[in-house]
């Protein structure tokens, strides 16, 4: 019965409650391992044939869009045109990223796989070669380039370095837009990006991470803490 006094009668229901991640179907050596941990939070880093797809969850937009990321750079080392780096090194490139989405987030990311869409998308770009080349799209159509620029973020981001299929993309952005008649909104965002706002952003919270880590090392290395530990 709905609110209105509605009566309906269905033959199944489905509760949208979220899902939990089981993989009780691998072999004990491979359930255990965080997901957190993997290369790119994609490949298991002790058996590269074990893939993970679609686990990296955005802050914003949409899972479906980092799993086309995550698809293009599989695919792409896969078939042999991108190279994994050893064992070794990819457990210590998964750490060090596990480290950085920490420090992000502030430590209070849920899920462990949560990243920032923006990050982890230009990072997968930059693996595969598609991050688009704003400069070399310049040069070839600038029209194009300033269009693609002042859209939202998207797959067809991925082919704007495909000469054959930069148009279609270029368009499919364009096309998402709501202000594409507004002169002021697109001026504000092109200032914003040309005055590299985002990276002193990035750089003055780099520069906090770095303080509150020299707080705790101190804390760790002081009396109170050590005794703590030592109690324990």
């Amino acid at each position: 019965m709905f609110d209105d006094g509605e009566k309906r009668e269905f033959s199944h229901v489905i509760l949208c409650t979220g899902y939990t991640a089981d993989f009780s179907f691998l072999p004990e050596l491979f359930r255990q391992r965080p997901l957190s941990k993997l290369f790119k939070l994609i490949f298991d880093t002790g058996d590269t044939s074990l893939l993970y797809i679609g686990f990296a969850r955005p802050t914003i937009s949409s899972i479906p869009l980092m799993t086309e990321f995550q698809c293009r750079y599989a695919f792409d080392v896969l078939a042999g045109e991108l190279h994994l780096p050893d064992e070794k090194s990819m457990a210590a490139i998964a750490h060090r990223d596990a480290l950085e989405r920490d420090r992000f987030f502030n430590f209070r990311r849920r899920p462990p796989t949560l990243v920032s869409p923006f990050i982890y998308s230009r990072d997968l770009g930059r693996l595969t070669g598609i991050k688009p080349k704003y400069f070399r799209l310049f040069t070839k159509s600038p029209t194009s380039a300033i269009k693609a620029f002042l859209s939202p973020s998207g797959a067809p981001q991925m082919l704007l370095n495909d000469d054959d299929q930069r148009d279609a993309a270029v368009s499919r952005l364009w096309s998402r837009n709501d202000y594409q008649m507004t002169f002021l909104l697109p001026l504000v965002i092109f200032l914003s990006r040309a005055s590299l706002y985002g990276r002193l952003i990035d750089w003055l919270t780099e520069r906090r991470f770095r303080q509150d880590e020299l707080k705790l090392q101190r804390f760790a290395n002081s009396e109170p803490a050590q005794l703590a530990i030592r109690s324990q």
